[in-house]
Formats: structure tokens, sequence, C-alpha cells
């Protein structure tokens, strides 16, 4: 009678460890779904953005060139699918087609300009002839960007130009991107060995407007 006892409560004693184990278990941690690489690329009429464009020589002086505005001139058909056209008064790089696929945004081209933060590997790759060849990729982590217009968090992507000819220098491109609010800055220029953009251009946003 009395070992019987002991086994019973032995028993007990391994069910209630158990469950004060089960309950002391940390919470689950839940992970916030991704953003919608449409969230980048506000599609609202009404919307506008105004960036100053500013050139560094390659003696290192910057300068700025010019104001230009950027604004949502609606949606349009090409090739049988939707794409919002953001329309600029000036500097062709500012504007452009966007369409979402699949949560990446594509091009009239075909080709794919933006996609999530996740993304592994090259957005594309292009070859013109045996002039250049182009890499877009997407940058692994966001970037906090400070402009006149505000500091931003940033999702950026990274365009390199390798010329074939030798000698050449690469030329890279960067577009910065913030979650609802859109492009915040691009920039271009010649890299040197150690990939320092020594000359170019660079667009940076200074005021803006999204509508509901």
């Amino acid at each position: 009678m009395y070992k019987h006892l002991i086994a019973c409560m032995a028993a007990l004693f391994v069910l209630l460890a158990c469950k004060k184990e089960t309950l002391e278990e940390k919470p689950k941690t839940v992970t916030p779904p991704p953003v919608q690489s449409t969230a980048y690329f506000p599609k609202t009429i009404g919307s506008y953005w105004i960036y100053e464009t500013e050139a560094t020589s390659p003696e290192g002086t910057l300068f700025s060139i010019r104001f230009d505005s950027v604004w949502v001139a609606g949606d349009t058909l090409i090739k049988g699918r939707n794409f919002t056209r953001h329309a600029s008064s000036g500097t062709n790089w500012l504007g452009g087609y966007f369409a979402d696929s699949s949560n990446y945004i594509i091009e009239p081209s075909g080709r794919t300009s933006f996609g999530p933060l996740t993304h592994e590997g090259p957005l594309f790759t292009y070859t013109f002839d045996d002039l250049f060849s182009l890499t877009r990729t997407m940058l692994p982590e966001t970037q906090i960007f400070s402009t006149l217009a505000g500091d931003f968090v940033c999702a950026a992507v990274k365009n390199q130009v390798k010329m074939h000819a030798q000698g050449e220098p690469t030329h890279l491109f960067f577009e910065y991107r913030a979650e609802n609010i859109g492009l915040i800055s691009i920039s271009s220029g010649s890299a040197n060995g150690s990939g320092q953009i020594t000359a170019g251009y660079e667009s940076n946003l200074v005021r803006y407007y999204i509508a509901p």
C-alpha cells in the first residue's frame, strides 16, 4: 500500500512538472507580413513629388541643376496590361510606367524594376551587344535616407552597368523608395575601384503630397 502511494505521488509530480513547463513556454513570435511592392509606388490621382537634381563634377564639386515635378497621370493600357504612369516635368528617370505582377513591379518592356526585400539574386540581367551588361538587384535591408522632405525608411535597388571595353568605368544607379511615399532619391555615376561614386547626378525629394 505504501509503495503504491509513493508511485502515485511520483506520477502526479511528473504530470504537474510537465504542465508547469508547458505553461512557462515562451509565446511564439509572429512575423508581420512583408510590405507589398505596390506600397512603394503610389497610384492615386492628385499625388505629386518635387525633386531637386544635383550634379557632382569629377573634382567633387556639387551643384544644383534643376527642380522637377512628378505626378500620377493615371492608368494606361499597354500590351493588354494596366500600367500606372508617373509623369515628369523634366528628368525622364524620375517618371515611368509601373504595373504589379505577383508582388513585383514591372515595366512595359517586361523587365522587373522592383521587388520584395526577401528576393534573392538579380531582379534581371541584360546584355547589349558587346557594349555593356546591366544587373539590377534589391538591397537586402532597409536604410534610413534623409532629404529636405524628411527622414525615410527606404528599400533600395542597385543597378550596375559594366562596360565591356577595357578601361571603361563601372556605372552605378541607386533608387530609394519609402512605403506609401514613393521615390525618395535616385542617383547615378561612375564608380572608382572601391565602388564609390566619383561623379554623377542625384535627384532628392524636396516635398510631396500623397492623395487619399
